[in-house]
């Protein structure tokens, strides 16, 4: 991939999380240089590129936001991908029951990717971003995923480096080959600290036709005490794989 298109792309999602950051259609020039890493002069060169094609419109105080072309891309992914069409509802209703965030998330080689999410309204909440990426060793829903995935997956990752982010990560491949037979024995993953430290998370794979994961369905929350964790630990994984059991072989 050319400097520039990996620039390109890097630069509309800084734009795309600015704009739902700020809860506002437009941004300025500076800030998205600033949250793309780029110098000025670049961002204004790409942005005006983007502009010819309606991927970015600007305002009248030169600022910038996302532009209808976006909307095509949006629309064709849905279309394309049947799974997220029809989680989408799903993720809906689980986030109004729940309260925090749902993600949805496919595996990309040896990564789980996060593919759509609802944000939790509450003040403090625990989120990824869009095209967040994290090695499926790292947190629930990397590990329910590679728990129901090929054999020749599970090895790639055992076999590899376990890279550890932070000090609840598992990264003895003796411990985490135990706790994928736990989760593929129990259909669910719960995770605590393993990617960020002092949330929790809960996960299900979401199956292919041939029973191996595709992605999974996460509900993820910043720790709301210790008695609040635990009831949702021990509640929330019977609800989420009933709720996903529709998507299966979708």
């Amino acid at each position: 991939m050319s400097r520039t298109l990996e620039q390109g792309l890097k630069l509309l999602m800084a734009l795309a999380d600015l704009c739902e950051e700020e809860d506002d259609a437009h941004v300025p020039l500076r800030q998205i240089a600033a949250a793309a890493e780029m110098n000025k002069s670049t961002v204004y060169r790409l942005l005006q590129s983007f502009s010819k094609f309606g991927f970015v419109e600007s305002d009248e105080a030169g600022s910038y936001g996302l532009g209808s072309a976006t909307l095509l891309l949006a629309r064709a992914t849905l279309g394309r991908n049947a799974t997220l069409a029809a989680a989408i509802p799903v993720m809906r209703e689980i986030a109004q029951q729940t309260g925090e965030t749902v993600s949805l998330s496919e595996r990309r080689d040896l990564f789980n990717v996060t593919i759509y999410e609802i944000e939790s309204a509450q003040p403090i909440r625990y989120a990824n971003k869009l095209g967040a990426a994290a090695p499926l060793h790292i947190s629930a829903g990397g590990r329910v995923v590679l728990a129901f995935s090929e054999p020749s997956v599970q090895a790639a990752v055992l076999k590899g480096k376990l890279e550890r982010i932070t000090p609840k990560t598992i990264v003895d491949p003796v411990k985490l080959r135990s706790k994928l037979n736990e989760v593929k024995k129990a259909g669910f993953a719960i995770s605590s600290g393993e990617r960020v430290s002092g949330t929790n998370s809960v996960s299900v794979p979401v199956l292919r036709s041939d029973g191996y994961a595709r992605g999974a369905m996460s509900i993820l929350w910043p720790s709301r005490g210790s008695e609040v964790d635990r009831k949702r630990i021990a509640t929330w994984p019977s609800m989420l794989m009933s709720a996903v059991r529709i998507l299966h072989g979708v």
